[in-house]
């Protein structure tokens, strides 16, 4: 297989991995002032303008991952009901004006926050976009980086907890 072919095959599988949340230094550090913004990206959204304006749809990225959420930062507490390892994965489609799509999968998570103020759930997801509808395949590789990932962040945050 050419070089030509896999970077087009690889365009169609994935023409933007976003992940979206709470900006955590800003929390931490400015008294638990909530930003919410594109945490990081790939391929690089601040360093590829040219990227960013074939995906004008990031900047709606909050309306589009969090449509119904209000997005708030909850503090952590050991007893509380709601398990820490559960996450909901949504579909979207977008088109640009030239009636181009975009086919995005998101998965949305609460991540344990540990600062000097405490420990808090902060709301995050992470979006796949394809020109392909493959809404499955996306689903099966957001789920194993938030198993793999995710979960084990949060394994390693609630033991900290606890030995603080």
């Amino acid at each position: 297989m050419d070089k030509q072919t896999i970077s087009r095959n690889t365009k169609s599988f994935c023409s933007l991995f976003v992940i979206f949340g709470l900006n955590a230094s800003i929390f931490a550090k400015n008294n638990l002032k909530e930003v919410y913004e594109v945490l990081g990206s790939y391929p690089n959204l601040k360093h590829n303008p040219s990227v960013a304006a074939e995906h004008k749809f990031v900047q709606d990225l909050r309306m589009i991952c969090f449509p119904e959420v209000e997005l708030k930062a909850e503090r952590f507490h050991l007893s509380r009901s709601d398990p820490i390892c559960r996450c909901s994965f949504f579909h979207f489609i977008t088109t640009n004006d030239l009636g181009e799509k975009q086919y995005l999968t998101s998965v949305h998570f609460k991540e344990i926050l540990l600062c000097e103020k405490g420990a808090f759930m902060i709301p995050k997801a992470v979006c796949v976009a394809s020109s392909q509808p493959i809404f499955s395949l996306q689903k099966q590789v957001l789920n194993q980086i938030f198993e793999k990932v995710v979960l084990k962040n949060n394994t390693v945050s609630i033991q900290a907890f606890k030995e603080a």
